[in-house]
């Protein structure tokens, strides 16, 4: 990606947070070797909650769009997701896409895609940890779901054996993460929750005679299933284009 962008994506998840952007992507030629410093101008597919009111004549995206543009140097083109129904901007995208920001409660699906989650950058660009640490998610996020269901806040809380082994995989997974936040932190942008599974794994080593339980509850009951397709769906693109 262009240093135009990757040099701005703090500045840019902010006014996505700011304008009710629940994703964001960048795609055409910033993201390859053709983009012209004099010439091009920024694409961005753009995502906001369903129903959600922009204001008259979509104010707040025109807003967004200058913004980006002030923030960036030149003109910024917004494209919702129902303009990938245009041939030319699906296969665009298609090819060069990369996400920028996604809303940690966030599973986008694109119109006329598979049911699989939109959640990536191209899989070329994953850090060669990223896969490695993908499975330790994978595989621990899908042992907490199973062991969990059915189970209520009551049934975990009176269970010290499986507060044990959800507490030590929630370890793994934090560890992990935190991994992939380090070197590698738009992908990281695509996982649900990533800052909160990181702090609740340090949590557990530095509180593990105090853990708070309620609060483990909570993010594995409100996003482990989420965390867990996510990773699913990384693994398998970069499994894809190996």
């Amino acid at each position: 990606m262009n240093p135009l962008v990757q040099d701005n994506v703090e500045a840019i998840i902010d006014l996505c947070r700011e304008y009710g952007v629940v994703r964001l992507e960048v795609f055409g030629s910033v993201c390859t070797g053709e983009f012209d410093p004099a010439r091009s101008d920024v694409d961005f597919i753009v995502e906001y909650p369903p129903n959600d009111d922009l204001g008259p004549w979509g104010a707040r995206q025109f807003e967004l769009q200058e913004c980006l543009g002030s923030l960036l140097g030149r003109e910024v083109e917004l494209f919702g997701v129902s303009m990938l129904s245009n041939k030319w901007v699906r296969a665009e995208a298609a090819k060069t896409r990369h996400l920028l920001y996604q809303s940690p409660d966030h599973i986008s699906v694109l119109a006329g895609d598979s049911d699989e989650p939109v959640l990536l950058v191209p899989t070329a660009s994953l850090h060669p940890k990223a896969p490695k640490w993908l499975d330790d998610v994978s595989g621990a996020s899908a042992f907490i779901h199973e062991v969990l269901d059915g189970k209520t806040l009551a049934d975990y809380a009176a269970d010290p054996g499986l507060r044990a082994v959800v507490e030590r995989n929630l370890v793994v997974i934090g560890v992990a993460l935190g991994g992939i936040n380090r070197v590698d932190p738009t992908t990281a942008a695509g996982l649900p929750d990533i800052q909160e599974y990181i702090d609740v794994g340090e949590h557990v080593i530095r509180d593990y005679h105090a853990v708070d339980t309620p609060r483990v509850w909570r993010l594995v009951h409100g996003s482990i299933s989420k965390l867990r397709r996510a990773s699913e769906v990384l693994l398998k693109r970069a499994s894809e284009a190996a």
